[in-house]
């Protein structure tokens, strides 16, 4: 599941109404990815990281996008980008194939 912020930061009972369905989307059990644009004016990458999803702060790039369908597959969690809230780095590691030769 892809979570996206298209407003300004809700306020009151909205609020507390996102942050329980946020936090649990968290811990779920299915992969959910909190993404933004390199240029976003205000970050919510702080907001979805704080309740347990993993995050892509440069979906607008070819370089986010990668890392977005790697986090979908719930094999790797982490907070991946180019902005100072990728505490992961900008891609999660991939781990290389081995083919067997027929």
């Amino acid at each position: 599941m892809i979570v996206v912020r298209t407003v300004d930061p809700q306020q009151d009972g909205t609020a507390r109404f996102l942050t329980g369905l946020l936090g649990g989307l968290g811990v779920a059990g299915t992969p959910v990815v909190g993404v933004e644009q390199t240029n976003a004016r205000l970050s919510a990458i702080p907001a979805y990281a704080s309740r347990g999803l993993s995050t892509v702060d440069d979906v607008d790039q070819p370089v986010g996008l990668f890392a977005l369908a790697l986090l979908l597959t719930g094999t790797v969690h982490g907070q991946y980008g180019v902005k100072d809230t990728a505490s992961s780095g900008v891609l999660p590691s991939v781990e290389p194939l081995t083919v067997v030769p027929r």
